[in-house]
């Protein structure tokens, strides 16, 4: 055990040092395999792009499976690409009430509507539709006495900016892939879905 954890200290003075694109990548890959992703997302914040990306390489594949507590650094980067990963990584089961109240913030933006097509506003309108859907997830089985004080203000906030989009621009339905039936069909959206959670949570902490 003590030799693991001197060669992960030796690791991690020298990656950040090492001028080698592939040592580098090498020695990220060992470090993450000794420490996990927690330790390698810190060091990423501090870095520029390109090792950001070395970083985020190392990570490939662990979609759904990183721990908020390791992922919450990247959040406090605030830039659209470290939010898609941390969305895509996220580990929704047992996840705390910080990362319910990051989505939240995510859902809460003004988004258009209908499917914009300028790169920047569909970036942005696929991190808040994604926000949607896992914040759904999240919500999925959790009575209101399981949420947390500063949830209650953004959840109250985002059922008032569904309830006010106009009909004409809401869509009820969208069409997903139904595994148990291994075919596409329509159901209700998830932005319906969504609402009718959040409803039935600020109902149940009232009653």
């Amino acid at each position: 055990m003590s030799r693991m954890r001197g060669r992960a200290a030796t690791l991690r003075k020298r990656v950040p040092v090492e001028q080698e694109p592939d040592l580098r990548r090498r020695w990220l890959k060992s470090w993450h395999e000794l420490e996990g992703e927690g330790p390698l997302l810190a060091f990423a914040v501090s870095q520029p792009s390109d090792r950001i990306e070395e970083v985020f390489a190392v990570l490939h594949g662990k979609a759904g499976e990183i721990a908020w507590e390791s992922l919450a650094p990247l959040v406090a980067l605030d830039e659209p690409e470290a939010e898609k990963r941390v969305l895509t990584w996220l580990k929704l089961p047992g996840a705390p009430a910080a990362a319910r109240e990051w989505l939240l913030s995510l859902a809460l933006r003004e988004t258009e509507p209908r499917m914009p097509w300028e790169p920047r506003a569909m970036q942005a309108w696929q991190v808040v539709r994604t926000a949607r859907h896992l914040l759904l997830e999240a919500l999925e089985g959790m009575s209101a006495r399981e949420l947390g004080a500063g949830e209650w203000p953004l959840l109250s906030g985002l059922r008032e900016l569904l309830e006010a989009r106009p009909a004409d621009e809401r869509e009820e339905e969208e069409e997903f892939f139904d595994e148990a039936q291994d075919m596409w069909v329509y159901g209700p959206s998830v932005e319906t879905q969504l609402l009718q959670r959040l409803q039935q949570l600020l109902s149940e902490r009232v009653g």
